[in-house]
Formats: structure tokens, C-alpha cells, sequence
């Protein structure tokens, strides 16, 4: 889900949510 990923870094550019949207994936 690129449009996720893309929508979460330009809402809040952190390495916690990255990991977040990992498993949700």
C-alpha cells in the first residue's frame, strides 16, 4: 500500500511510523 506509506511520511516524517506501517502492511 504505497498510498499509505506516502500519506503517513508527508503527515509525519518519523522512523516510528515507519515501522508501524511495516507490520500493517
Amino acid at each position: 500500500m504505497p498510498l499509505i506509506y506516502c500519506r503517513f511520511m508527508a503527515a509525519e516524517p518519523a522512523p516510528v511510523h515507519r515501522v508501524q506501517i511495516l507490520p500493517v502492511r
